[in-house]
């Protein structure tokens, strides 16, 4: 049977992590991310029959229900007795892309993979509220296979559209920066792993503090990682040359870069760019 842990502290304990400023910073943003409004904090291994290690308090203020009702169920169980039949194809769907993804040749297990889920959950009271998953693959097997998982469940029915992109993307920055410091903190569990960018004694933790874009912004700031010029950029997204060099010079002062190429380079230390 599966430990479970009542706090967020208790888990990061049982992960013997050496001490120092390394060990503090995880635990920072592990706290941040447990605070965040109208959100729960989830941290799961897929290799255990009873999947559940931590959920926060917060659990019960969103979904209604108490955290040790996720944590007691073997394979998602008591998750999937509240998620509408609609959504099960595409979760699977979701999991197994993400799981079979890891175990290919050249997979970099080494950067934040983030995955994302738009389902609804039924809570307590019997009403479908929309929930955002927002999840880290922190760790994985020897032989590379999905292990731990760290996701924020948020209930984004009251949010602007503004608001939610804003709380998305600082989520991503948070879970990115969780993982580059685990990492830090762990290099010889990821020895065995490739590094697309270079060796395990290159990896060092995002610099860039988090910076708010827009939505047109970051769909601009992907195109333009990709490698896309403005002028298919702006065929891509229908807007004007004009335009699109109007958000490229913001993001250009937003990052405080001179060129597209330092752009992109500091920007993916904030956001995942594909």
């Amino acid at each position: 049977m599966s430990t479970t842990y009542n706090t967020v502290t208790q888990w990061i304990e049982s992960l013997n992590l050496p001490p120092g400023s390394l060990n503090q910073q995880f635990n920072k943003l592990l706290a941040t991310l447990e605070k965040i409004d109208a959100s729960y904090l989830g941290i799961v291994d897929i290799t255990k029959p009873r999947p559940g290690l931590y959920y926060s308090r917060n659990t019960k203020a969103v979904s209604g229900y108490e955290p040790g009702q996720f944590v007691e169920g073997v394979n998602f169980e008591f998750l999937a007795s509240i998620t509408p039949k609609k959504f099960v194809p595409y979760i699977a769907n979701t999991q197994a892309r993400h799981i079979t993804d890891a175990l290919k040749p050249g997979f970099d297990h080494i950067a934040a993979q983030i995955m994302e889920l738009d389902v609804e959950i039924v809570n307590a009271k019997g009403d479908n509220i929309p929930i955002r998953y927002t999840g880290l693959v922190l760790t994985y097997t020897k032989d590379g296979g999905v292990e731990l998982l760290i996701g924020v469940h948020e209930d984004v029915s009251k949010l602007s559209e503004r608001e939610s992109d804003r709380r998305r993307l600082k989520i991503i920055s948070l879970l990115q920066q969780l993982k580059s410091t685990y990492v830090a903190m762990q290099p010889k569990k990821f020895e065995g792993f490739k590094k697309k960018q270079g060796a395990i004694a290159k990896i060092v933790l995002p610099v860039e503090p988090y910076i708010s874009l827009t939505k047109k912004e970051l769909e601009i700031l992907q195109l333009i990682a990709s490698g896309l010029s403005t002028k298919e950029i702006s065929n891509r997204v229908s807007i004007s040359h004009h335009t699109i060099e109007t958000h490229r010079k913001h993001l250009l002062k937003k990052f405080s870069a001179k060129n597209s190429v330092e752009l992109v380079k500091k920007a993916s230390k904030v956001y995942w760019l594909e």
